[in-house]
């Protein structure tokens, strides 16, 4: 009875450490996947062309035509937003006619990506919002702005080609991980968009 009573506890204890072990390796795989998502958004932002409509800029985000080269490639945003059941995470395409009185910015491309475990971005205490926004200029410069707040509308420094309204230029931006197993990570962003994990 004493044999059978050790070698079940031993076999609970055995249980739990690969379960933990488990969630920590998924863990990990999820912040890697994040840092990998925000290096894809700054070279799609860094190598992107006109890729709305025709590719032409002949076309507006809603795909009615206009004098061609008006409407160009102006970026991307990287965001991460807090939930519950888990942060959300997409990369938003944007183009611009910094030509137009008023000038017009409008996104024409989402994609939206998931982690292979259930991670939450600056649980509160904090913004639950980050957002790396990576703005190509009129000469093909790329600028990188943070952004923390909700009510920032990024869309105005894409029509004006730089970091301005509440997007912040030359800053850190840092994202807090954790997930429900209680692990967590600093993911830093810095002033030239370029992702490391801290710890």
């Amino acid at each position: 009875m004493i044999t059978l009573a050790i070698s079940g506890s031993l076999a609970v204890l055995a249980f739990a450490g690969q379960r933990s072990l488990r969630s920590q390796a998924q863990f990990d795989a999820a912040v890697d996947k994040l840092v990998g998502s925000i290096a894809d958004a700054r070279n799609e932002a860094t190598a992107g062309v006109n890729v709305d409509g025709p590719g032409d800029g002949s076309q507006d985000c809603l795909n009615a035509s206009v004098p061609g080269g008006q409407y160009v490639f102006a970026g991307i945003t990287w965001s991460a937003v807090d939930a519950p059941g888990g942060g959300t995470f997409q990369m938003d395409f944007y183009a611009a006619d910094r030509s137009a009185t008023p000038k017009k910015a409008c996104v024409f491309d989402t994609h939206v990506f998931t982690l292979p475990s259930v991670v939450r971005v600056n649980p509160a205490p904090g913004s639950g919002i980050a957002r790396s926004v990576f703005i190509r200029d009129d000469f093909g410069a790329l600028n990188v702005c943070a952004v923390t707040n909700a009510a920032t509308n990024v869309l105005d420094s894409f029509k004006a080609g730089n970091c301005t309204l509440g997007a912040v230029g030359n800053t850190v931006l840092t994202l807090n991980l954790s997930d429900a197993d209680g692990h967590s990570s600093l993911v830093q962003v810095d002033a030239s968009g370029l992702a490391k994990r801290v710890n």
